[in-house]
């Protein structure tokens, strides 16, 4: 989850590989810190159409 939230903080989008993985992860194992900070950095990236 951190490497999806660090590209997300460097601007950079993901594949949709990538953001299906994410979002995956937040079903299953991402803490609600990591959600929220998954969440908090593609808001501010703004999304594409592949995240």
């Amino acid at each position: 989850m951190k490497e999806y939230i660090l590209k997300l903080i460097e601007n950079k989008a993901l594949t949709s590989e990538e953001a299906e993985i994410a979002i995956s992860k937040i079903f299953t194992e991402a803490t609600d810190a990591q959600i929220a900070a998954f969440l908090t950095a593609l808001k501010l990236k703004g999304e594409t159409p592949d995240e």
